[in-house]
């Protein structure tokens, strides 16, 4: 029975239960015994009428009231049982398609905010996401760090954020256009690093960042999505890579060159002490034979080195216990650490992290370090290692730290210029990140950062969510 049925149905039974009525009463000549019995059979026929024709419906509204509060309050894994009456169960069949597809929307919808939150994790430069009054939706670590030192941004304003920042960045911000600028270069150290920003201050370091702006819609609202590219380090791995290819090149022919000469060399050595000569004449042609030997090699030797350089082999990471490998270490080269620390292992090439931490060591003693003024201390701060490796020698001028970690600069009479290079092409190899500052008595501080895990791309630390 339809619904325009039932209720027609509820009308005729309510008409049937007054004539009822009016029947009793004037079939029975006393009024009050009419009045009475008509009134009964009024309100017994009413009765029968809602019991099978209202009462169905009067209990599918109420089923169908308490489901769609559930709907409202978010609550979408309910459904509506299999009704009696075929049009209460059809209209309850499709209430329950109703939900199913909303439903399935709200997965989707869970899972694209998902992969969008993955994605925010997973990018390394700085990613921020605003509603259409400019406050943060969502933020990745780097642009944390790069806003607030680190701190929660969930629901602040862009705006105010930025107001410490080049007026420039602020107006491209709020006109929401592209822009390049350049920034401090401590506010884009890993997070918890407060004291070595202090140091990084102190050498004016900056760093090229480039602003994108993208608005889109996302659940229905307008959202402006803030990408901060750091351009720096791209630019230095294209200068690194343009040098690495002019070495490869070099070293080629040069090395095509010198082995014959040095070839010959040593046969006119063997030509003159097999052939008889005036004694003066040996002497002398041994003497620029051997010379000519003696520079070829040398020449050899510094293009291997830069050939080093150029074929830096892929890091092969695997676990590493700090207190075996620093002691290790130390059977190589003498510095002070603590051995009472307990460390986490780490994961790093530990060949190559040996070849860093060597290599600053001999600088630190060539740059006049005492014997017990090489001192390392490790750390754990978040997802990073940061190890620190100080001395009391000489230190750096502002200039030679600024240059420090360019190929072919060297402070040494007879340096490549390579050493501090290849510590950098090695750290950054990892995704860390190496630096350099004056002690403020005396000497020299090299701070390097190591992600700690196997698949952190300069940061692995999860979505601010909060």
């Amino acid at each position: 029975m339809n619904h325009s049925l039932r209720l027609l149905a509820l009308i005729l039974g309510n008409c049937l239960a007054l004539g009822c009525g009016l029947l009793v009463y004037r079939t029975i000549n006393q009024p009050g015994t009419a009045i009475a019995g008509g009134f009964l059979a009024m309100v017994i026929v009413t009765w029968l009428t809602y019991r099978l024709f209202g009462k169905p419906l009067d209990r599918f509204l109420h089923t169908l009231e308490s489901a769609l509060l559930h709907v409202k309050d978010g609550e979408l894994s309910l459904q509506l049982p299999t009704q009696k009456n075929s049009q209460f169960n059809q209209l309850g069949q499709l209430f329950n398609q109703v939900i199913a597809g909303l439903r399935a929307k709200q997965t989707h919808l869970l899972q694209r905010d998902l992969m969008l939150n993955r994605v925010f994790e997973t990018v390394s430069s700085a990613l921020v996401l605003t509603d259409t009054r400019q406050k943060i939706v969502l933020c990745n670590p780097t642009a944390r760090q790069l806003l607030n030192h680190g701190k929660p941004v969930r629901g602040l304003s862009l705006y105010d954020l930025v107001a410490n920042m080049p007026v420039s960045l602020q107006e491209a911000i709020t006109h929401q256009q592209n822009l390049m600028f350049t920034l401090d270069k401590s506010l884009t150290l890993p997070e918890g690093h407060t004291q070595s920003a202090s140091m990084l201050e102190s050498t004016g370091e900056t760093e090229s960042w480039y602003l994108f702006c993208e608005k889109f819609q996302l659940h229905g609202y307008e959202h402006c999505l803030y990408h901060f590219q750091p351009l720096t380090r791209a630019l230095a791995r294209t200068e690194v890579d343009t040098w690495k290819k002019v070495i490869r090149v070099f070293s080629h022919e040069l090395n095509n060159s010198l082995a014959p000469v040095c070839s010959l060399a040593h046969s006119g050595l063997k030509l003159v002490d097999d052939t008889a000569l005036p004694a003066h004449q040996q002497e002398l042609l041994t003497k620029i034979l051997a010379t000519v030997q003696e520079r070829a090699e040398h020449l050899r030797d510094f293009l291997s080195d830069y050939a080093q350089f150029s074929r830096l082999p892929t890091p092969v990471r695997e676990p590493i216990n700090w207190i075996a490998f620093l002691r290790n270490l130390q059977g190589l080269m003498y510095f002070e650490w603590d051995n009472s620390c307990h460390y986490r292992s780490a994961f790093a090439d530990p060949a190559q992290i040996s070849q860093v931490l060597i290599n600053l060591i001999k600088n630190a003693r060539e740059a006049g370090a005492s014997e017990k003024g090489i001192f390392l201390a490790i750390k754990e701060q978040g997802d990073w290692d940061v190890i620190t490796l100080g001395d009391d020698g000489s230190g750096m001028s502002e200039e030679q730290l600024k240059q420090a970690m360019l190929p072919f600069y060297s402070t040494k009479r007879d340096g490549t210029g390579l050493g501090l290079a290849l510590c950098r092409e090695i750290i950054e190899a990892h995704n860390g990140r190496i630096h350099f500052s004056n002690r403020p008595e005396r000497g020299l501080n090299v701070s390097i950062w190591l992600p700690r895990s196997a698949i952190t791309q300069h940061t692995t630390q999860t979505i601010d969510k909060r």
